[in-house]
């Protein structure tokens, strides 16, 4: 059972995003051709726009250039801390919207 004070996202709720975009990485480990990987890294893109949904027109333009999730498949390999490895990928989604605004 879910606490009451779980973070909605429309219709899914942020852990359960948290639970896919780990289990989807820890599959990358194992991923035996570049088809599999790739299609792998095109799960993660999108369970990272449902996890930090866009709050406008313009931020959402910006926010696909910015849902590639190498650098958290980067980080998550290296370290395995999950945790460590979405805050990255924030960190580089909030940098990519500071480079564009100028």
């Amino acid at each position: 059972m879910r606490g009451t004070n779980t973070t909605r996202v429309g219709n899914i709720d942020k852990e359960g995003i948290v639970e896919r975009i780990s289990k989807v990485a820890n599959e990358l480990g194992v991923a035996n051709d570049n088809i599999t990987f790739i299609e792998k890294m095109i799960t993660l893109s999108i369970l990272f726009s449902m996890y930090d949904q866009s709050l406008s027109a313009i931020i959402r333009a910006i926010d696909e250039k910015a849902q590639d999730p190498s650098y958290f498949v980067a980080t998550y390999f290296d370290t395995k801390d999950l945790d460590h490895s979405l805050w990255v990928y924030r960190l580089g989604k909030a940098l990519s919207k500071v480079y564009s605004s100028f």
